[in-house]
């Protein structure tokens, strides 16, 4: 049976260990808002020596966040998203200097400490892979890190390994980052699913936290916009402090790393595009067509890794032509396009701030039901609202497990959460598609204080 290394438990020794450590461990919360802190920075700072005591031991907050590493490396290569392999290896670099710390010279902690850099051997090969672009390698690397890293574990009290592997399983809404809970559990506000870790993360691992480090959009057009003819266009992201937002950067949300929502200053031609990346870092290409005169507003849908907080970032797509004026506030709750019927229903009026039920029912012109939507982004329905003031935005999809299997067909009703942050008025687009394309439904909703 192999060595425990007993300890790892709270005691007076390693407080007095953990004070002499120059390290912190940062515990991200997804973007959670504290006493005294601004929503940009959401970050926590815990101390290992005033932790100690705590909830968890320094050596339970490491080996939670190795858990947390190995299981998404086992999404990224199942995913064959080979290039954020690096990023995860990186966290693993600079945490695991701490569990090494925590080891006594004895026979046992040596045995530790030569896993522990085993451990960060296989990382290395598997990020080899990764940045190869070697799918069987990374497969091969992946098993060969969890086979050293479950061996590993058995060293840890088992008090120890529980306590990591719960704080592993926290999840907090990438919107709301007051709501937490289970992989499993749906915000309470907006309905998101609760998809983004709190993730446990060394300080000193490369990563900018601080709120300064915004990012920056911008959009090129290679010629000025013209009505009906398709335009090419170059979206920039860049942090505050110069450097290029990469593809690496972010988190894959809704099988895409970039969102991209388009609206003309009227509120009535909106567009749902998906930059990709160009050999220039930072900089994304896309085209859409342009239905209406003037400039188009855009928002980049993104959640920056590790911490995974929904960003939305604006923009404007130029154009020396005058707009049309938003003039349209007609409530809206049921439409037709293409021979469907689209009807929205709220279970109460929506109110300023406050969570309601939503349902949208599809059916065909006879009112007979129409369950023939198939999956777009990891959802049978996506909802995207545009209040009048033209800065705020609402995106939305209804409850329930991710649509996924590409052969599964959804409808004819779907229940979400609307939650409207201020009163006004909504341009709020349904987008699904049907028969391989996309369709867009407008309605109005108007938010009462």
């Amino acid at each position: 049976m192999m060595p425990r290394i007993q300890h790892f438990a709270s005691n007076s020794a390693m407080s007095n260990l953990l004070a002499r450590s120059a390290l912190a461990l940062l515990l991200c919360t997804g973007g959670t808002v504290l006493t005294g802190m601004t929503e940009a920075q959401s970050v926590v700072v815990v101390s290992l020596r005033e932790h100690t005591n705590g909830h968890f031991s320094g050596a339970t907050e490491v080996l939670a966040m190795m858990i947390q590493v190995v299981g998404n490396l086992e999404e990224k290569v199942r995913r064959q998203d080979l290039a954020s392999i690096h990023d995860e290896d990186l966290l693993v670099n600079e945490g695991h200097s701490l569990l090494l710390q925590f080891t006594e010279p004895t026979a046992a902690g040596q045995e530790f400490s030569a896993n522990v850099r085993e451990f960060v051997r296989t990382l290395a090969n598997l990020h080899l892979a990764g940045d190869n672009g070697n799918q069987d390698m990374a497969e091969k690397g992946l098993r060969s890190a969890v086979e050293v890293f479950e061996g590993l574990k058995r060293y840890f009290p088992k008090a120890v390994l529980d306590s990591a592997q719960k704080a592993a399983e926290q999840y907090v809404c990438p919107r709301h980052n007051d709501v937490r809970g289970t992989r499993t559990d749906f915000c309470s506000k907006c309905g998101s699913a609760l998809d983004q870790q709190v993730r446990f993360l060394p300080e000193f691992c490369g990563r900018p936290w601080s709120s300064s480090l915004a990012i920056i959009a911008t959009v090129a057009v290679e010629k000025p916009l013209t009505l009906g003819v398709r335009a090419t266009c170059l979206l920039k992201l860049t942090k505050t402090d110069g450097s290029p937002v990469r593809p690496s950067d972010l988190i894959v949300s809704h099988t895409e790393r970039i969102h991209l929502l388009i609206i003309d200053s009227s509120l009535s031609d909106y567009h749902h595009e998906h930059p990709t990346p160009t050999p220039v870092p930072g900089e994304y290409s896309f085209s859409f067509t342009p239905h209406k005169p003037g400039p188009y507003m855009v928002w980049a849908d993104v959640r920056r890794y590790p911490i995974g907080r929904q960003e939305y970032i604006r923009t404007t797509v130029f154009s020396p032509v005058t707009g049309e004026p938003f003039a349209d506030r007609a409530v809206i709750n049921k439409a037709t396009a293409d021979n469907l019927t689209y009807e929205l229903r709220f279970d109460t009026p929506p109110k300023t701030g406050r969570p309601i039920v939503g349902r949208l029912r599809i059916s065909h012109l006879d009112g007979t039901p129409f369950a023939k939507l198939e999956p777009i982004m990891g959802s049978f329905v996506h909802l995207v609202g545009f209040h009048e003031d033209c800065r705020t935005l609402l995106h939305i999809h209804p409850r329930g497990a991710p649509a996924t299997n590409p052969n599964e067909r959804g409808g004819p009703e779907f229940e979400f959460q609307f939650h409207a942050p201020q009163a006004g008025f909504v341009r709020l687009f349904v987008q699904v598609q049907i028969a391989g394309a996309s369709k867009f439904v407008p309605f109005g909703v108007q938010v009462d204080p």
